[in-house]
């Protein structure tokens, strides 16, 4: 019986499928996947909305320059697992595109502007945690990524100087001591849980419990291409700020992880 379900399923899909535009499909793709009750036809609509996310990536159909940093009306479908967002450069020559189905199951891409004003996809990124956030414009062929990596308890920021060649996109050294990437790690769930005892009656109990924090942001200074991030120094009691310029092809500042309570 599920079986024959599943054939009448595509049979009705199929109809429609056929006779929509390609935003269409895809929404139409989106919804049947979130209401699909079974992993295996789940895997087999994965595919299909993957495909169709990649044309209209390519053809456009997202692209929209009033709107730099885009998040897919996922309300407007009732779409509570699939998140799709969108990040244009400030030449809207470069953007960065994310559709995941999961805490860790990232989909992510970068497309360049043709002539035609269509979109090359120049790079790729599948099922993957991080997920892409920003793009920014360095110079002709070169441009900033910034992706988010999660975890349970932590979060790190990731910055990338990346260039675009002949043969695709390279990642770059263009860091402190030659370094690939900018990192700034930070704790976002934290236990602040302790046990406090009764004046009365000397019984301790737990209070307390977990605390929430925003991870920190790396941010970017489109005007005087500048990148920065501030974090608190528990050892100075003081927040403190690190940016660098883009300089020679790169920028001269350090990467922070608070799990290594260097400062």
């Amino acid at each position: 019986m599920k079986f024959l379900t599943v054939i009448l399923f595509f049979l009705i899909f199929t109809a429609s499928y056929c006779q929509e535009t390609d935003n269409n499909r895809l929404n139409t793709l989106l919804v049947l996947y979130e209401n699909a009750d079974t992993d295996s036809l789940k895997s087999i609509l994965w595919v299909d909305v993957i495909n169709e996310f990649e044309k209209n990536i390519q053809a456009g159909n997202f692209h929209n320059t009033q709107n730099q940093n885009r998040l897919y009306d996922k309300n407007q479908y009732e779409l509570s697992i699939i998140n799709i967002s969108q990040y244009s450069s400030e030449s809207n020559r470069f953007i960065c595109h994310s559709i995941s189905k999961g805490f860790s199951e990232n989909w992510n891409y970068i497309t360049q502007k043709k002539k035609d004003n269509t979109y090359e996809i120049i790079l790729k990124e599948e099922d993957s945690n991080p997920f892409y956030t920003e793009v920014h414009d360095l110079n002709d062929n070169t441009f900033l990524l910034f992706t988010k990596y999660i975890d349970m308890s932590f979060s790190c920021y990731s910055a990338y100087v990346m260039k675009v060649e002949n043969n695709g996109v390279t990642r770059q050294d263009a860091f402190k001591n030659k370094q690939d990437v900018l990192s700034v790690c930070s704790w976002t769930n934290i236990d602040e849980s302790y046990w406090k005892s009764d004046p009365k009656t000397g019984i301790a109990t737990l209070v307390g419990g977990m605390a929430y924090y925003k991870a920190i942001p790396v941010l970017f200074h489109p005007k005087s291409k500048t990148i920065s991030y501030t974090f608190y120094s528990p050892e100075k009691r003081k927040e403190i700020t690190r940016k660098a310029l883009f300089k020679k092809g790169g920028f001269n500042i350090d990467s922070y992880d608070a799990r290594s309570f260097e400062e």
